[in-house]
C-alpha cells in the first residue's frame, strides 16, 4: 500500500469517525462491532504475533545488511518527505470523505462553491476598481512620460551643441 493511499485512508476514517453530526454514532457503532467480534480479531491478532515473531530473525538479518550500506544513512534523512507526503494524502481523503458524504456532503458542497462564487465577485470588482484607477492614471503618465521625452530630447540637443 503506497503512502498515499495510507494517508488518504487515516484522513478520511479520521473524518469519518470525528464528524460532529453523526461520529458519535459512528464510533458507537464500531465499538458494537468490536464487541461482537473481539475474540476473532483476538485471534488473528496472536497470529499476527506469532508469524512476527517467527520473521524477527530475519528482520535482524536485513536490518543489519541495511545498516552496513553507505545508502542507509541517506534513507534515514529522506524521512521527512514521506511524513509529509502522508499529511497530504491524508488532508486529500478527509477532503474527500467530507464533501462526499452522502448525507452531509451536498450542502457542504454547496456551501463552498456559494463562498467560491462571492469571492471570485469580489475578486472582479477589486480587478475593476484596479482597472478604473489605471484608467484615471493613463492620461496622467502619458503626458508625464511625453515631457520626460521633450526634456531628455533638449538635454540631449543642450549636449550636442
Amino acid at each position: 500500500m503506497s503512502r498515499f493511499t495510507l494517508g488518504a485512508a487515516l484522513g478520511g476514517a479520521a473524518v469519518f469517525f470525528f464528524d460532529p453530526e453523526q461520529g458519535e454514532d459512528r464510533r458507537g457503532r464500531l465499538h458494537s462491532l468490536w464487541r461482537e467480534n473481539r475474540d476473532t480479531a483476538q485471534q488473528v491478532g496472536a497470529g499476527v504475533s506469532q508469524a512476527a515473531e517467527t520473521m524477527r530473525p530475519l528482520v535482524r538479518r536485513v536490518k543489519r545488511g541495511l545498516e552496513q550500506r553507505d545508502w542507509a544513512e541517506a534513507a534515514r534523512a529522506r524521512w521527512v518527505p514521506g511524513v509529509a507526503g502522508v499529511l497530504v494524502a491524508s488532508t486529500f481523503g478527509a477532503g474527500l470523505i467530507y464533501f462526499l458524504d452522502p448525507q452531509n456532503g451536498p450542502a457542504r458542497r454547496r456551501r463552498v462553491i456559494a463562498f467560491l462564487g462571492e469571492e471570485q465577485g469580489a475578486v472582479k470588482h477589486g480587478f475593476r476598481s484596479v482597472q478604473k484607477a489605471a484608467g484615471a492614471v493613463r492620461p496622467r503618465v502619458r503626458r508625464a512620460v511625453a515631457e520626460a521625452s521633450r526634456a531628455a530630447e533638449e538635454v540631449m540637443a543642450v549636449g550636442r551643441g
